[in-house]
């Protein structure tokens, strides 16, 4: 596995959640927003694939790798803003969970790597080490826009 290309997306992929926001997260809007996201983020998840298929006895350390990355970037963007209110970290943070569930997994599983669903599986193990109290649904696009039918934010964010 190379060095090189492990800090490349050691690099890339914090951009995948930091900085993002769920304003197109609408019910007539998801789709074209999941499809984009989808497009700005594929770079990172083959250049992820192509490192588990360069060495596959490496592939668990590669995806711990990739999901730490993306969980300390979220601690360190959370702790490096001010928060003028009690609650503004929690609803940052709520926030960066609601990019995940609805846009981080289905997107990874749309791509259909084969690290799909293991990147999916361990971002929420590890997630769920760092914020016990926070737990979330791993879920697809179907099950995202089913949400849209019911009370979405009860469905996938327990």
């Amino acid at each position: 596995m190379g060095k090189e290309s492990l800090d490349a997306v050691i690099k890339m992929i914090p951009q995948t959640v930091i900085n993002r926001n769920m304003e197109q997260f609408q019910r007539d809007r998801y789709q074209n927003s999941l499809k984009t996201y989808i497009e700005e983020n594929t770079e990172t998840f083959r250049l992820l694939q192509d490192l588990c298929d360069q060495d596959p006895s490496r592939t668990e350390e590669a995806l711990q790798v990739a999901c730490s990355a993306v969980l300390d970037a979220i601690e360190t963007d959370l702790s490096q803003k001010k928060y003028r209110r009690l609650n503004s970290r929690a609803l940052q943070l709520d926030t960066y969970k609601m990019v995940i569930v609805t846009y981080l997994t289905p997107a990874v599983f749309k791509m259909e790597l084969p690290v799909s669903e293991r990147f999916n599986e361990m971002l929420q193990k590890e997630w769920q080490k760092r914020y016990p109290k926070q737990p979330y649904q791993i879920a697809t696009e179907e099950m995202v826009m089913a949400g849209f039918r019911t009370k979405w934010y009860q469905a996938f964010l327990r």
